[in-house]
C-alpha cells in the first residue's frame, strides 16, 4: 500500500507541475508501474514528460543499474506505441517520436556498457546495434560507435576496431563535441602504436596535441609520453632493417 501512496503522490506532482526530486526518480524507474501505464493512455503528453525526466536521471545511473535501464526502454517503447496507435506525432507532438528514439538509442548505449565480461560482448554488440538504428544525433552516435569498437576489441578484432573508432570519430567530429573528438583522437594514437601503424599514430597524435592544447589542457606529460613510445617504434624499426 505503501509503494501505491508513493507512486500515486508522484504522479500527482508531476500532473500539478512540480519538480520530482532524485529519490523520486529513482523510485519511478525501479519496476514498471501499472500507474504509469493508465497515466500514458490517458494524459499522453504528461506520461511523456515524465519519460523526458529520465534523459537527465539516466546520465547519472551506475552502470550496475541495468533493471533501471530496462524499465526506461519498456516505458519508451511503450509511449511509442501509444503515440502512433493514437495518433499522437501526427497531431501535437511531431518533434517527440525522434527524441523518444534517441534517448531509447541513449539506453541502448548504456546497456552495451554494461555488458563488461567476456561471456556478455555479444550482448554488448547488439546494444549498440540496436541504438544505431534508432537515433540521427552525431555525438550519440559517436559514442555507440565508441562502444562497438571496444567490444570488438576484446573481442580479439584488431581491425574492426580501429575501424569504428574511426566511424566514432568521424561522428564526433561532425557533433562538434572538442572533448569527445580529443579522447578519440587519443584512443586512435594509442591503438595504432600498439598496431604498429607510426605514421597515422603520429597524425592522430598531433591532432589530439593540437585539440587538448585548445582546450587549454596541461600536455606537458603527455607529450613526454608519446614522445617515448614514438622513440620506442623507431628503434624498433631500425632493428628490423
Amino acid at each position: 500500500m505503501f509503494f501505491k501512496k508513493r507512486i500515486e503522490k508522484i504522479i500527482e506532482n508531476l500532473l500539478a507541475g512540480n519538480e520530482l526530486n532524485w529519490s523520486d526518480l529513482k523510485f519511478l524507474f525501479s519496476k514498471k508501474w501499472r500507474e504509469i501505464d493508465i497515466l500514458l493512455e490517458k494524459g499522453f503528453t504528461k506520461g511523456v514528460s515524465l519519460i523526458m525526466m529520465y534523459d537527465v536521471y539516466l546520465k547519472e545511473i551506475g552502470e550496475d543499474e541495468e533493471a533501471e535501464l530496462d524499465v526506461a526502454l519498456y516505458y519508451c517503447k511503450k509511449c511509442l506505441e501509444i503515440g502512433k496507435r493514437n495518433g499522437e506525432f501526427e497531431r501535437r507532438a511531431s518533434w517527440l517520436q525522434p527524441m523518444l528514439l534517441r534517448l531509447m538509442g541513449d539506453i541502448y548505449s548504456s546497456k552495451g556498457y554494461h555488458y563488461k565480461h567476456p561471456e556478455e560482448i555479444d550482448k554488448a554488440i547488439e546494444c549498440y546495434e540496436k541504438g544505431m538504428k534508432l537515433t540521427e544525433e552525431p555525438l550519440l552516435l559517436g559514442d555507440l560507435c565508441k562502444g562497438m569498437a571496444k567490444a570488438l576489441g576484446r573481442k580479439g578484432k584488431d581491425e574492426e576496431y580501429i575501424k569504428w573508432l574511426k566511424k566514432a570519430k568521424d561522428w564526433y567530429v561532425t557533433s562538434g563535441n572538442k572533448k569527445s573528438i580529443g579522447e578519440i583522437l587519443g584512443d586512435l594514437a594509442e591503438v595504432c602504436i600498439l598496431a604498429g601503424r607510426r605514421q597515422e599514430a603520429e597524425s592522430y597524435y598531433n591532432e589530439f596535441l593540437a585539440i587538448s592544447k585548445e582546450l587549454g589542457k596541461d600536455t606537458c606529460k603527455l607529450e613526454a609520453l608519446f614522445k617515448g613510445l614514438f622513440n620506442a617504434m623507431k628503434h624498433e624499426e631500425t632493428k628490423r632493417w
